[in-house]
């Protein structure tokens, strides 16, 4: 065994050398455990640092937990960055952690909705339907195939808009509202509004001609 040795996170390992001629390494904390327990920690076992600290491996700072446990309570002391959202099928409030909703949103996935059962309603959104420069969450066109409402997200400046499009004079029309400038709820009404007066014109366009 050779070591310890400080790794670039530094976390304190060892070499260990094998009798069948191979090598590993193991953490120091792992090390240090297993001489205070008189064992060798199962696959399923972690040394856990009890102040979350990885670099202070005093032996009052470590405690053996299961894999499972470690990661309940690294969530618990460190809790996601949650998104706030109202479903674009069903216009209820929901909210999701932030690093799944971009995890989709990268993957050119639609949404967030609020359920399975929402998201199934809705079809994939195409890149040729997204918002330029910008990941949007549903496509320009609802189910029935009339313009909508949409929240965009545009990744390079982290910024999101609640979108509206429709058909003014026989031509596509879109206008975007900042959450950041009006707030969530205002923006989404807004983009509601904008799409219910324009539905109306197209209404009196398509009446009179």
């Amino acid at each position: 065994m050779l070591g310890p040795y400080t790794r670039k996170d530094n976390r304190k390992h060892f070499v260990v050398f094998y009798s069948d001629g191979t090598k590993g390494s193991k953490s120091y904390s792992k090390w240090l455990l297993e001489q205070k327990i008189g064992r060798a920690m199962e696959s399923w076992e972690t040394a856990d640092h009890i102040d979350e600290d990885k670099t202070n491996d005093d032996l009052e700072n470590l405690q053996v937990l299961s894999l499972s446990d470690n990661v309940k309570k690294h969530h618990s002391l460190n809790p996601a960055e949650m998104y706030y959202f109202f479903c674009p099928c069903c216009g209820n409030g929901a909210s999701k952690p932030l690093r799944n909703v971009k995890g989709n949103w990268k993957k050119g996935k639609g949404g967030p909705y609020c359920s399975r059962s929402c998201s199934g309603k809705h079809k994939y959104v195409p890149p040729s339907q997204r918002v330029s420069g910008g990941l949007c969450s549903l496509s320009k066109r609802n189910s029935s195939g009339t313009l909508g409402v949409w929240w965009s997200y545009y990744a390079e400046k982290n910024l999101t808009y609640a979108c509206a499009s429709w058909r003014e004079n026989g031509k596509d029309v879109s206008r975007k509202f900042s959450v950041l400038k009006y707030g969530l709820l205002p923006a989404w009404k807004m983009a509601v509004e904008s799409r219910i007066n324009g539905a109306n014109k197209e209404l009196e366009f398509s009446t009179s001609s």
